[in-house]
Order: C-alpha cells, then sequence, then structure tokens
C-alpha cells in the first residue's frame, strides 16, 4: 500500500471509530469504514470495527463476515478492540 492510502485509511478508520464508539452517525461511519476498507482491504483493524458498527445498525450477518475476515487476518485484533471496551 502507498504511504499516501495508509494515511487516507486511518483517517477514514478514525473518523468511523468516533461515530461508532458514540454509536451516532452509524450509517456515516459505515461509508467511512467502507472507504477504509476500500484504500486497505487487508486492515484487520477496520474491518473488526466495521462488524461492531454493522453489528451495532442491526446488520448481524454483515458485521460476522467482517469480524470473521479480520481475526483471518490478525487473531489478535479482537483483544486489541477489546482493551478500548468495544465488544465484537
Amino acid at each position: 500500500m502507498h504511504g499516501e492510502d495508509a494515511g487516507r485509511a486511518t483517517a477514514f478508520n478514525g473518523r468511523c471509530w468516533a461515530r461508532a464508539l458514540l454509536n451516532r452517525e452509524l450509517e456515516r461511519a459505515l461509508a467511512d469504514y467502507d472507504a477504509a476498507v476500500a484504500v486497505a482491504p487487508r486492515n484487520a483493524w477496520a474491518l473488526y470495527l466495521r462488524g461492531i458498527a454493522l453489528a451495532r445498525a442491526g446488520k448481524a450477518d454483515a458485521a460476522a463476515a467482517d469480524r470473521k475476515a479480520a481475526l483471518a487476518i490478525n487473531p489478535g485484533v479482537a483483544k486489541r478492540a477489546a482493551r478500548f471496551g468495544l465488544d465484537g
């Protein structure tokens, strides 16, 4: 991934994480996560957090698929999320 793309993915991920963490503007958070994953499709953190946002938006099947994909890339991502008080 190009350095600029990594920066964009981080920016999208940060903005959507704040929205999802506050449980506000979930559709906008999901759009940001979609953008982050489009730029960095193997970003386990973005996939896992999008899964949490999808679950909060009532989209259980898509949420489970994202969390499963994230864990396949990085099995430690769930522990990292738990440290921030995020459940999966």
